[in-house]
């Protein structure tokens, strides 16, 4: 008789399974690159971005809205013909959708934009700040009041060098406050939560030249409701940190992701938590003896997270072309920072992740851009959508990761400077229909991971044997076992024909992935275990 526990755990397998889970190729001839992306009130999905394939000029901004298959409703871009980006989006309350990044219309610098569509995407009202040097926006949220703060970088307040800026409007665009936090060095702002107190914390990094080389320190601040500074902390170990994304605990602890390294080529994943007040907690890295970076965090009900970013360490990319290549990665652990799973995305060319966001359906989203599956001197926006499990079921690969300790160093940035005003300019962008392609990036075989034909895996779930048949022709010539966090089990070498049967008597109910290897590439299947 199967137990209790084991049929829950085939329910909520088979109820897994029923999502809808995909890898979607958004774009034209030239580059695509995904920037965010979110799930709207009535379950479709836009994703933010920016095409040189599309509109006015060099660049602009780029929205696409697809069903829940990742098939494309519409698509549209914004822009003038100078450059025009836009880094992230999300959705308002009113169910309009709230862009911002930069522009470089009419100046030799940029201007920091944010501009506001309905939910067809048409352009409503935009705003510039700035643009006398460089400035943009590269985040931003709904808060509590109904209004919307953004966070990025400036060049025009402040102290002169690259500062990091904060504003905060109202409903309709005017301008609530403004604010910038900077130094003699040079400092980004690169994400903002809203606390459960209605202040802010803001996560970016501080770049500083030590003995001719330029070293990074994360940076976390909190202000008031009101953007008044409270509290600023420095964090360093070696030679680079920057912070990524941000959220708070129900507890009011912050949990950071980001990058760290020890020497000018080897990036970690960071992951560090702080209490309310900005004191580190716990620090942990991952990654490999390449660059792995993250660039965002998502916080589940249960308290797990999930990072996103890209890897040159794992995956096919890693496997086939060394440095010469990344792959995206999404990577579940609970609050202390340990690996529940690990798991890779893309082939052998390049594939990187941005933002990433929750679904309703307790799946993950994520945007970023491929060369994998597109023409020559291309680039196409990908867009993935996995299963709770962070299963998307085409060129994918569970990896075994383990976390590291890391000592950084904690310092009060007693040197931020505090500085406010900054004034407002309407803009009107041009809006223009995009008729990008949208492919199904699992019917492209990837170079360096064809799937076999026609595998088959019974009886799955299994007792202590399973079968497996592969098509006239093909032999196999390794099976590989694993748990769903990718910790090896067994291993066969073992030429193979037709059919194989193994004994697996020996593990626990539960999920566990079988990967069949042959000449021509090899396939991963999930099987379950009664």
């Amino acid at each position: 008789m199967i137990k209790t526990h084991t049929l829950l755990f085939l329910l909520l397998t088979q109820l897994s399974f029923a999502q809808t889970n995909f890898q979607r190729l958004i774009g034209g001839t030239s580059h695509e690159r995904g920037q965010g992306l979110f799930e709207t009130f009535d379950h479709y999905y836009v994703v933010n971005g920016a095409t040189l394939s599309y509109g006015q000029g060099s660049a602009d901004c780029m929205l696409n809205k697809t069903d829940a298959s990742g098939n494309i409703i519409w698509s549209k871009t914004y822009g003038t013909t100078a450059f025009d980006n836009s880094e992230f989006a999300f959705e308002t309350p009113d169910h309009g959708y709230m862009c911002m990044g930069r522009t470089s219309f009419n100046t030799g610098g940029s201007y920091a934009l944010i501009f506001k569509t309905d939910s067809a995407g048409n352009f409503q009202w935009g705003r510039t700040f700035g643009g006398a040097t460089h400035d943009g926006f590269v985040y931003g949220i709904n808060t509590f009041d109904g209004g919307f703060t953004f966070v990025g970088t400036t060049q025009s307040l402040g102290s002169g060098t690259d500062d990091i800026v904060m504003i905060h409007t109202d409903a309709n665009g005017d301008t609530l406050f403004t604010r910038a936090f900077g130094s003699i060095e040079s400092e980004s702002g690169i994400c903002v939560t809203q606390t459960a107190d209605h202040g802010y914390v803001i996560a970016g990094r501080q770049l500083a030249l030590v003995s001719g080389v330029t070293e990074s320190s994360g940076v976390l601040l909190k202000t008031d409701e009101s953007g008044t500074l409270l509290w600023a902390n420095y964090f360093k170990s070696q030679k680079w940190e920057e912070l990524e994304s941000v959220v708070e605990l129900p507890s009011h602890e912050l949990v950071i992701a980001g990058s760290s390294v020890d020497t000018l080529t080897d990036f970690n994943i960071l992951f560090l938590k702080t209490d309310s007040a900005g004191n580190g907690i716990d620090v942990h890295t991952y990654g490999g003896i390449k660059i792995d970076a993250s660039y965002n965090i998502l916080l589940n009900e249960d308290s797990s997270m999930v990072f996103s970013g890209y890897t040159e360490s794992f995956g096919y990319g890693h496997s086939f072309m060394g440095t010469d290549s990344t792959n995206i990665f999404l990577m579940k652990t609970d609050l202390s920072g340990n690996v529940i799973w690990f798991r890779t995305y893309g082939d052998g060319l390049q594939d990187e992740a941005y933002r990433s966001a929750k679904a309703s359906d307790g799946g993950y989203m994520i945007s970023g851009f491929t060369t994998d599956y597109t023409p020559p001197d291309s680039s196409q926006i990908v867009f993935l959508k996995t299963d709770t499990a962070g299963f998307t079921g085409c060129h994918e690969q569970t990896v075994a990761v383990t976390a590291d300790t890391l000592a950084l160093t904690q310092t009060v940035a007693s040197n931020l400077i505090e500085y406010s005003g900054w004034l407002a300019l309407n803009i009107t962008l041009p809006e223009a229909i995009a008729t990008p392609s949208n492919n199904d990036a699992c019917l492209f075989l990837g170079v360096n991971q064809l799937p076999i034909k026609n595998l088959n895996v019974y009886p799955n779930p299994f007792g202590s044997q399973i079968r497996i048949v592969m098509t006239e022709g093909t032999i196999a010539k390794q099976y590989r076992l694993t748990d769903i966090s990718g910790r090896l089990i067994y291993d066969w070498k073992k030429l193979t024909a037709g059919q194989m049967e193994i004994s697996i008597p020996d593990i626990e109910a539960g999920m566990y992935l079988l990967q069949v290897q042959t000449e021509s590439g090899c396939e991963t299947v999930r099987i379950i275990k009664q």
